[in-house]
């Protein structure tokens, strides 16, 4: 036998805290009972059995005539439910198309972050095809732009001018550590070289990087003593400075 919804004020909502709950009484079998409840504000249900109400069975079945365990046991048995529910039943949370743009995004940058580390590592390794004439060409305007700088002493001036600096292929690698550029004699003769660390693979240079190299081993030709003391990382620094300051 089935009656109308009853309104439930002696319940609270576990999901949403509302009391605007209803109940509808369902009679089964051997004077069994049972209440499937409804939240009017959420939509949260359940099902359970009750105990029998005091009443006859023709008899429209207030639940005020319900004693007080009844609904104590029926808001424990729906907050048990509820927890049961969200922890095994329910589906992943709905996730915004926008987020899953974003997600997409995240996604491409950090792949693209990986497949440009992996190939700048082989870059590194001359594994990936260079034009040595281009980075020459670009090491040649770098250097003559350094002689026009107000940053550098008489010395520094004259093995700008005076030393040359040459693009060279090899291994850039050298007890595991990156080498930005060498000085000294080579080939019997006095000169500067630039590994291909100062350039990105799809050719451009790394203009900080680059700067700073060749300001490094000019400066190691024109204070040889200086080694690499503290002294002489200070002076690469303060000129390295001064040209990002004035270059154009």
């Amino acid at each position: 036998m089935d009656f109308p919804p009853l309104p439930l004020p002696q319940l609270t909502c576990p999901q949403c805290a509302s009391k605007t709950v209803s109940l509808i009484p369902l009679q089964g079998k051997e004077e069994s009972w049972f209440a499937g409840i409804t939240c009017q504000a959420c939509g949260e249900q359940a099902f359970f059995q009750i105990e029998a109400p005091n009443l006859d069975q023709a008899d429209y079945p207030d639940s005020s005539e319900w004693s007080h365990s009844t609904f104590l046991k029926l808001q424990s048995e729906w907050q048990e439910w509820l927890v049961f529910k969200r922890r095994h039943l329910r589906q992943a949370p709905y996730v915004p198309r926008q987020s899953i743009k974003v997600s997409l995004f995240l996604l491409i940058v950090i792949s693209l972050g990986a497949v440009f580390f992996l190939v700048d590592q082989y870059h590194l390794l001359g594994v990936v095809l260079e034009d040595r004439v281009s980075r020459q060409q670009e090491i040649n305007q770098y250097v003559s732009k350094l002689s026009e700088l107000p940053c550098f002493s008489s010395d520094m001036l004259k093995q700008i001018r005076t030393v040359p600096v040459h693009y060279t292929p090899e291994s850039v690698y050298d007890h595991n550590q990156i080498q930005y550029g060498e000085t000294g004699q080579y080939w019997g003769k006095l000169q500067i070289k630039i590994h291909r660390s100062n350039f990105w693979f799809f050719g451009w240079p790394k203009k900080s990087q680059l700067i700073n190299t060749l300001i490094h081993e000019f400066r190691h030709r024109a204070n040889p003593w200086l080694g690499h003391d503290a002294r002489f990382y200070e002076r690469v620094n303060a000129d390295t400075q001064c040209a990002l300051k004035h270059w154009k």
